[in-house]
């Protein structure tokens, strides 16, 4: 399969562009570029666009906020909108209200339920210094420690569990894709869901679900010792183009 092209006309005024072709994680980086060159406010036509996923509007939506226009683009984007179909619009929300996320495949218990266990984990270069895990009935609490400040996650088993977490690399920034995030990061909201692949492996879905990117994060049971292994959606997709980043994380029970 062809990758996507993207064209970048500049218009006859400052700050001003067609766009042209696809818009896609290849292409992305012609759209962060854009906000590099500009100070003054930036108008985007996206008319001649066929096709745009979701790292596409990563791109769009993480312009620098003073430069992009926002006016002018919901006005084109308002031009190619045809008339209100009332049908269509039904038949949409019925199909949505239907749609859900997959659960995990694999077992909603094991002989870890209802016990509590506490990590040392091994130097590492995203600062992770013990991890506290909790099992209940059906929720598994993990606690990260970094630098003496912790970053919950609360997982569901058998069902997803919505909540939020500043942990550091969540969700994955692939800033050489899009440019960095202008706006402070704040909690990033997220449901989590997992299931026991076997007696000493349990596997989550993390779901970061104002943003196109998830992580599928594995542990790895093994006597006293932990292994901990992170998957971010984009690596799933293109591995070749972007590599997982955080290292695997091991550690020891701590006694």
């Amino acid at each position: 399969m062809s990758k996507a092209q993207l064209e970048v006309v500049p218009g006859e005024n400052a700050g001003h562009y067609t766009l042209r072709g696809e818009i896609d994680l290849h292409t992305a980086p012609q759209i962060a570029e854009i906000s590099t060159e500009h100070s003054e406010k930036i108008v985007l036509d996206f008319r001649d666009v066929t096709f745009i996923d979701s790292i596409g509007v990563w791109a769009v939506v993480n312009l620098d906020e003073p430069l992009l226009n926002d006016d002018a683009l919901l006005h084109d984007l308002q031009q190619q909108l045809g008339p209100y179909d009332r049908e269509a619009q039904a038949h949409l929300h019925a199909r949505l209200a239907g749609l859900a996320l997959k659960l995990p495949e694999g077992s909603a218990h094991s002989q870890r339920d209802g016990k509590r266990f506490d990590y040392i984990i091994d130097a590492n270069s995203i600062g992770v210094q013990r991890l506290e895990l909790a099992f209940g009935a059906d929720t598994c609490r993990l606690v990260f420690v970094i630098a003496g400040r912790t970053y919950a996650i609360d997982c569901g088993i058998g069902r997803w569990r919505d909540g939020e977490t500043e942990l550091p690399g969540t969700p994955p920034e692939f800033t050489e894709l899009i440019g960095r995030t202008v706006n402070p990061k704040g909690p990033t909201k997220v449901a989590a869901a997992g299931a026991w692949k076997d007696a000493d492996t349990f596997q989550m879905q993390w779901r970061y679900y104002e943003t196109p990117f998830s992580d599928t994060v594995t542990l790895k049971f093994s006597a006293d010792a932990l292994e901990i292994v992170f998957l971010n959606s984009f690596t799933q997709m293109a591995a070749a183009a972007h590599r997982e980043t955080r290292p695997v994380l091991k550690g020891k029970a701590r006694t």
